[in-house]
């Protein structure tokens, strides 16, 4: 049997970066894991999609983390790990 390597490894960080750029204008910066809530929310704010700008940003959010869940679900189900 195949062993896995860091190849095979996704951080959730990235799937985090990766699904809010569907409901966002723009993707999480690349130093969002170390930003601060109000960072976050601010940059969610003014990068809301037109389609969920009546949404809060509490909202956003979770739609963004449902979506990055739901996908390192997926990718663990075709055994691609995904770390912290």
């Amino acid at each position: 049997m195949k062993k896995s390597s860091t190849k095979n490894t996704i951080k959730y960080a990235d799937l985090l970066i990766h699904i809010s750029g569907e409901y966002l204008t723009d993707h999480y910066p690349k130093n969002f894991a170390t930003m601060k809530d109000e960072e976050i929310d601010a940059f969610i704010q003014d990068h809301v999609y037109e389609p969920f700008e009546n949404e809060s940003v509490e909202d956003v959010k979770l739609l963004i983390e449902n979506g990055a869940y739901a996908l390192r679900e997926f990718l663990k189900s075709k055994g691609i790990k995904v770390s912290k």
